[in-house]
């Protein structure tokens, strides 16, 4: 007689994947996976971003010290004041 409720179209070339609720955890590894492959990422990285960083920090440590110095007044330019 008649198909089965579902398979009343016939399509080509398309392929459906379905999984099940219950199949899918989320948070399964996060732990010891997760974590594990963060720390490796960043430690793989620490030199491409460190150098830079640390260059960049340096500068602007190095250049607010220098601003600092050159908002201090000069003790001999007040020497005749009374």
């Amino acid at each position: 007689m008649g198909r089965a409720f579902g398979r009343l179209a016939h399509m080509r070339h398309i392929v459906f994947y379905q999984l099940a609720p219950s199949e899918v955890n989320y948070w399964k590894g996060w732990v010891t996976n997760g974590l594990q492959n963060t720390v490796r990422r960043v430690l793989f990285k620490a030199d491409v971003v460190g150098i830079p960083m640390g260059i960049g920090l340096a500068v602007y440590i190095w250049g607010n010290a220098k601003h600092q110095e050159y908002l201090r007044k000069n003790p001999k330019d007040f020497e005749n004041e009374e």
